[in-house]
């Protein structure tokens, strides 16, 4: 079977044979000796804390399988094995690693992906392609799947995530760079948008040589492959291990048209790169600390357990080795003569505390070389304050904030991929056409739509009196949602909730701000504290003014008569050339009339 190496390759013109000749028939990629893939692998074993599974010997110097994972060693039953003491520590596995890298790549996960971290996705021209893409990826769990494929990229450098329509419900899953071929880059788009992409990884399946023998069945590892196309998403019948290289290649199962106007994966850097496809894993620069970290743990945890089993020392004479009566055991007591001893040797323990130390030291340098945070518990109550916090956190904030400009555009990416589909499938509602095969496009909740009516006239009020304000009217209907090409911007929300302490003390300097001597406006300071408490400006300043309004209607109500709302009328727009003419001149007008 014919082999493809094309990964480090972009775009030319030679590549579209290439995907014809995979519409026709599977091809072996083999992945495994490509060095992106390998690099990806390497990379996820350090989070999976399986980069020693490759060695020979455990870490008492027990011979063991390549490859074997703790798991696997403990369910498989093992006989007689001789004991290599004189096998170096770099040619054993250590049994006690330290899952660090596993725990960087969450804690970064967290804070662009956490709850109360997500960013707000805003189309400012279309409240209803915004609350749209805000109902498709609660639909499709993409907050879910952007956590998911974050982990994979910050342990690898880069991961991919497939869209997909089923039963008129998006669905979406993250694809592994170990097992993907990009065999075709887009050249029209910037950045790294794939066109034509391969999947093909191993999985097991239950075979049956002889269909009418039930009895006799094995399990096989199979190639299976996928490939996505800008028109449609291709299956391909799975190809045994060990038969890849026979003449006769896979047939395709099944091909499923989409719909979404382009590829269906997107590519995901952990960080920028202009150079190469695969980003920067948050680990990079301490693979050789996170080695060291997990063989010097596994040393000490090895030397505190023999501590605490500790050997027995004989000492006797020439007299007592010649005359063995001497020394006999007795009920669990163990009688020498005047010239022997026998005692239980310990170490003091000093040689632990120690390694403990050097591991404390080596996961610090760790954690300031990949700018993680990990607040020890013996120290965590120096940091109470909310300025103390964030000058601990501001080396972390300062990576994320870079992780946070990929992570974007991977958000944009599948927000226009949604939009495009749903142009070309239309928008139904869940709750009115929930039978799938009657359903005319993608099934969404429905969207909320909340207007105001007109206020009313009251025939028998006295004449001049004002009109009773109008309510507010609720209904459900269907999404319609703009085009691809609806601009989309992302409000990153602050990475941490700001202490009482803090809320309080920006209030007061906002008041302080806005009254006497005005230096800010009050919209401004109420955006201001809008955002250190995580609201949106423009919901809450919608929010102060319907209030304004429902009291104004209330203290109407209260005095009666039209003349009155003329004087509120005008004494609001004298306040309002008041504070305009404030800002205007910064206060230096009202200061002199005073």
């Amino acid at each position: 079977m014919q082999t493809i190496t094309l990964w480090d390759q972009a775009y030319t013109p030679n590549a579209g044979p290439m995907i014809a000749q995979f519409l026709e028939a599977a091809v072996f990629l083999n992945l495994a000796d490509e060095s992106q893939c390998k690099k990806a692998t390497v990379c996820q074993s350090f989070y999976f804390a399986t980069q020693h599974d490759h060695l020979d010997f455990d870490w008492d110097g027990v011979r063991r399988k390549r490859g074997m994972g703790y798991l696997e060693s403990r369910l498989e039953p093992m006989g007689f094995v001789p004991i290599n003491s004189q096998a170096t520590t770099a040619a054993k596995r250590p049994d006690a690693p330290v899952p660090l890298a596993r725990q960087v790549t969450s804690r970064f996960t967290n804070m662009l992906t956490g709850e109360g971290r997500r960013a707000h996705l805003r189309c400012h021209t279309c409240s209803d392609t915004q609350e749209f893409l805000d109902a498709a990826f609660k639909s499709a769990e993409l907050w879910d799947v952007l956590s998911q494929a974050r982990d994979v990229a910050g342990a690898a450098g880069c991961s991919a995530i497939a869209l997909g329509v089923k039963g008129g419900y998006f669905e979406a899953e993250v694809l592994n760079p170990s097992n993907l071929k990009v065999l075709e880059w887009n050249k029209d788009a910037p950045g790294w948008v794939p066109n034509a992409v391969v999947e093909q990884r191993l999985v097991e399946k239950e075979v049956r040589d002889d269909p009418n023998d039930r009895t006799c069945v094995r399990v096989a590892q199979f190639y299976r492959t996928r490939m996505w196309t800008p028109l449609e998403i291709v299956i391909y019948e799975d190809i045994e291990v060990g038969k890849e290289s026979d003449d006769e290649t896979a047939p395709i199962l099944e091909i499923i048209p989409h719909k979404f106007g382009a590829c269906p994966v997107v590519w995901y850097q952990n960080t920028r790169d202009t150079e190469s496809p695969a980003g920067t894993p948050d680990c990079e620069g301490a693979w050789m600390s996170l080695d060291k970290l997990d063989r010097l743990q596994s040393q000490v945890y090895k030397s505190a357990i023999a501590n605490t089993s500790p050997t027995m020392l004989v000492k006797s004479s020439m007299r007592s080795r010649k005359n063995k009566n001497n020394m006999v055991n007795k009920g669990g007591v163990l009688a020498v003569d005047t010239d022997g001893d026998a005692r239980y040797i310990e170490t003091n323990g000093g040689s632990v505390e120690t390694g403990m130390k050097a591991i404390d030291k080596l996961v610090y340098q760790v954690l300031q070389t990949v700018e993680c945070v990990v607040i020890h518990p013996d120290t965590a109550r120096a940091y109470q304050s909310g300025e103390a916090l964030q000058i601990l956190w501001r080396s972390m904030e300062s990576r994320a904030n870079r992780l946070r400009v990929t992570l974007g555009g991977v958000i944009r990416s599948l927000a226009k991929l949604l939009l495009s589909a749903a142009q070309n499938y239309g928008v139904a509602n869940v709750e009115e056409d929930g039978d799938k095969d009657a359903a005319p496009g993608l099934l969404l909740p429905p969207r909320r739509l909340v207007t105001e009516e007109e206020p009313e006239e009251d025939e028998l009020a006295e004449e001049g009196a004002p009109a009773k304000p109008g309510g507010v009217e609720v209904e459900f209907v269907t999404h319609s949602p703009g085009g691809p090409y609806v601009y989309v911007d992302l409000e990153w929300p602050p990475y941490w909730t700001p202490t009482a302490a803090q809320i309080g003390a920006m209030a007061q300097a906002m008041s302080v701000a806005t009254t006497q001597k005005q230096v800010l406006s009050t919209e401004t300071a109420s955006r201001s504290l809008s955002q250190m408490m995580g609201q949106d400006g423009d919901d809450e300043m919608r929010r102060i003014a319907e209030e304004k309004r429902a009291g104004m209607a209330m203290m109407l109500d209260g005095m009666g008569g039209f003349g009155d709302l003329e004087d509120l009328e005008k004494d609001e727009a004298k306040d309002e050339a008041r504070d305009i003419a404030r800002e205007d001149t910064g206060g230096i007008e009202e200061e002199e009339g005073e």
